[in-house]
């Protein structure tokens, strides 16, 4: 069902995706095709 009337402005989420493949060496693979699929970059703090 559609509302004619606009919900209020939502704020942003974290979220958080935990990947755990079976011989775990594709995590990391799988983690960088879901950020390029939703577009979505990440910069790690420096150590």
């Amino acid at each position: 069902m559609i509302c004619p009337v606009r919900s209020r402005e939502r704020a942003g989420r974290d979220v958080y995706c935990y990947f755990d493949n079976t011989d775990k060496r594709h995590a990391p693979v799988n983690a960088r095709e879901l950020m390029q699929m939703l577009d979505v970059t990440w910069t790690p703090e420096p150590a």
